[in-house]
């Protein structure tokens, strides 16, 4: 039970991480006029790499192969991309 809610407040601050990490990109390309599609491709695709090797290495200490592991979590980072692109 320690290890769930220890995980739980690394998973939550590895999302921290990468909503922070995400800004960082973002809004300095949208300050420079970037197209704001093309801002959060891109800030998404930085923070995603960003998330899953922290969430692979600190929060679960995952030793899945990394081709499995890569497909599954892009498989949701990129349904929350739509999600966000779609709001």
């Amino acid at each position: 039970m320690k290890q769930t809610i220890k995980q739980f407040i690394q998973f939550g601050i590895v999302g921290a991480i990468n909503t922070f990490s995400s800004w960082v990109v973002y809004y300095p390309l949208v300050f420079f006029k970037v197209d704001y599609i093309l801002a959060t491709t891109l800030a998404y695709f930085i923070s995603s790499i960003i998330g899953y090797f922290l969430n692979k290495i600190w929060v679960f200490k995952s030793k899945e192969k990394k081709a499995k592991s890569l497909f599954r979590y892009y498989v949701v980072y990129i349904s929350s991309y739509f999600l966000n692109i779609g709001c």
